[in-house]
C-alpha cells in the first residue's frame, strides 16, 4: 500500500502586462486631466486615439477595468480638485464662475466614477416594474 505524499505546489500569480494602448490611454488620460481650454478630449476621443476602436471607446468599462490600478493616481488627483471646486462654490456664487464650477464638478464626478469602475447610471425602478402583468 503506498501512501499518498501531500506536496505543496505555489503558482506564481501571472503578472499582466500592460499593452502599449492602455499605456497610451493611461498616458492620454493623465494628459487630458486639469486642461481648462484647448484640446479638451472625451474619453471616447482620448480611447480612439490610444488606438481602441469606436466600438470599445463607446463602452469604456471594461477596458478601464484593466487599468484600474494605473488610474488610481490620477482618480485620486481629481477627487482632490473636486473638492478644492467645491469648497470654492460659497465664495463664487455671486459670481459668473459659479455655473462653471458646479459644471466641474459634476463632470469631476462623473469621470472619477467611471475610470474607479463605479456605477455611472442611477436607474429607478418602479413598482409597476415588478407587477405580475
Amino acid at each position: 500500500m503506498t501512501k499518498a505524499i501531500d506536496i505543496p505546489i505555489r503558482v506564481k500569480p501571472i503578472k499582466r502586462l500592460d499593452t502599449i494602448k492602455q499605456q497610451r490611454l493611461v498616458n492620454l488620460i493623465s494628459d487630458n486631466l486639469g486642461k481648462t481650454s484647448g484640446d479638451i478630449r472625451t474619453m471616447t476621443e482620448i480611447m480612439i486615439i490610444a488606438g481602441y476602436s469606436r466600438t470599445t471607446a463607446n463602452q469604456q468599462t471594461r477596458t478601464l477595468k484593466g487599468i484600474k490600478e494605473k488610474l488610481e493616481p490620477i482618480v485620486n488627483q481629481m477627487k482632490a480638485q473636486s473638492q478644492g471646486m467645491i469648497k470654492r462654490l460659497d465664495k463664487t456664487i455671486d459670481k459668473a464662475g459659479f455655473r462653471d464650477l458646479v459644471s466641474g464638478v459634476d463632470i469631476m464626478t462623473k469621470n472619477i466614477k467611471l475610470l474607479s469602475g463605479d456605477a455611472t447610471e442611477n436607474i429607478k425602478y418602479e413598482w409597476n416594474d415588478y407587477k405580475d402583468n
